[in-house]
């Protein structure tokens, strides 16, 4: 599939050095066939996103049921996307970019809500879904100043990822002691080693293409684009 191509190159060179020149060339096809599916890069960059983030929620699946603890699975995700973009260049630009452009922005966004009014709700009995939609816009600026300051800042990775979730938990009223008590347990974890098992799980599932599938989409999509210009 196209966009199983596109998320190993992402994953390999990051979002900001792959060029959908270099994709059409490697599938065979023209650059204007891929645009006609995907106009932009920022389309491409929207279903690379969707895939990560059906990823990552079936992990925080796996973990919320071995720690039966949604809140603290959530940190665990935060912490372990947090090293990953610190040690992975790609994966950092991935991030950034992310959330840099509207559509896969929108689609962190909503994924993130469902997330958070699961968890929080417990917190905030009374909140509406509107109430954590607009929140989610927070909770989301937290994550991109946080991803921005990776690779680059003095302080530690532990600083960044305590204040990152601390700021989260305060945001949904998450009390003191909670809180405490969850970051006390991701910065004890070894929530980097986490990090690169995660990552390199989906690099693999990446990259566990089924070429005779890229093949096949090839076929289409060049049997598609001529269709329309008959």
């Amino acid at each position: 599939m196209v966009i199983q191509l596109v998320s190993k190159r992402y994953v390999e060179n990051g979002f900001t050095a792959t060029e959908t020149k270099e994709i059409a060339k490697e599938l065979g096809i023209s650059t204007g066939n891929i645009n006609f599916h995907y106009p932009t890069k920022e389309h491409l960059l929207t279903e690379f996103v969707k895939e990560l983030c059906d990823f990552q929620w079936r992990m925080i699946e796996i973990l919320q049921q071995e720690d039966k603890s949604p809140l603290l699975a959530l940190c665990i995700e935060f912490a372990t996307m947090c090293a990953a973009a610190e040690e992975d260049e790609s994966i950092r630009d991935i991030y950034l970019s992310a959330y840099r452009y509207p559509m896969p922005l929108a689609v962190i966004r909503e994924n993130d809500a469902k997330k958070t009014q699961q968890i929080f709700s417990e917190f905030n009995p009374d909140w509406s879904e509107e109430q954590f939609a607009i929140m989610e816009n927070l909770y989301s600026g937290i994550e991109y100043g946080v991803f921005s300051a990776l690779g680059y800042a003095e302080q530690s990775l532990d600083l960044i990822v305590a204040t990152g979730i601390d700021s989260i938990l305060r945001l949904y009223n998450v009390p003191e002691e909670l809180r405490k008590q969850k970051l006390e347990k991701i910065i004890a974890m070894d929530y980097r080693g986490l990090g690169r098992k995660i990552l390199s799980d989906f690099k693999d599932y990446i990259t566990a293409v089924n070429w005779q599938a890229v093949e096949t989409t090839r076929q289409k999509m060049l049997a598609k684009s001529q269709e329309t210009t008959h």
